[in-house]
């Protein structure tokens, strides 16, 4: 035998396996607790994870131990090495929408102000093309900051205002953060909207959402409040 070769030191064979199947589906998992090596490894068509605990820091079986656990927040979150969430771009699609829609209304309330309420005004007369029918500016502008400089934009109408919520479901489709973030700037540099958007440097980051990811809320909600069921039962037999 020479130096670094394996050696087998134990044969074990407390592992109990416990079989899962999805009603009216063929969805399967198999989770497998191991009371010597304190091991819970779970194969299923949704995922592999595995955890391994250690003895001191609890008391009796390692199955007593997880049939005593309130709740999945705890093993998901093990089985899971932190990894419990994922970006959502049809999350951060809708904080952007909100974004959107509070610059149109500010920008609304801004046109209602500058508005022509008396037909005969001169400025509607003389400068028919450069308001509505209403007597709403066309072209009006506001300041927006860029910067460390100041510079005039065009207030935000409903028609370009449902240009942009178009675009950006568009966007919704995106499972990787990184790629939407590009995809984003790309857009908002190239049709200069970053005076009704958020951006690099107005909080585009602060509407990047994650949730809980599909793997998560698998174990979570399903998969682990059943093992657990299955762990109480087996021990209330054993006991009666």
């Amino acid at each position: 035998m020479s130096k670094g070769d394996l050696v087998c030191t134990a044969r074990l064979h407390s592992a109990v396996t416990y079989s899962f199947r999805e009603e009216g589906r063929s969805g399967w998992a198999l989770c497998t607790v191991n009371d010597d090596t304190c091991e819970l490894s779970i194969n299923s068509d949704h995922g592999r994870w595995a955890h391994r605990w250690h003895r001191s820091g609890f008391h009796g079986t390692f199955t007593s131990f997880l049939a005593d656990i309130s709740g999945a927040d705890y093993l998901a979150g093990k089985l899971c090495h932190g990894d419990s969430r994922s970006f959502s771009a049809y999350e951060t699609v809708k904080r952007i929408r909100r974004r959107l829609c509070q610059q149109r209304l500010e920008d609304c309330r801004e046109m209602r102000a500058r508005k022509l309420e008396n037909p005969e005004d001169r400025r509607w007369m003389h400068n028919r093309e450069e308001y509505d029918d209403f007597g709403l500016p066309l072209y009006a502008k506001r300041e927006a900051a860029s910067g460390d400089w100041r510079q005039k934009v065009y207030l935000l109408t409903k028609g370009e205002a449902r240009r942009i919520w178009d675009r950006l479901g568009k966007l919704d489709g995106h499972s990787d953060g990184d790629r939407f973030l590009e995809e984003y700037r790309r857009w908002i540099e190239r049709d200069d909207l970053a005076d009704y958007l958020p951006g690099y440097d107005s909080g585009i980051f602060d509407c990047m959402t994650s949730v809980p990811s599909v793997e998560w809320k698998y174990l979570h909600d399903r998969l682990l409040p059943a093992l657990i069921a299955a762990l109480r039962e087996d021990i209330a037999k054993r006991a009666g």
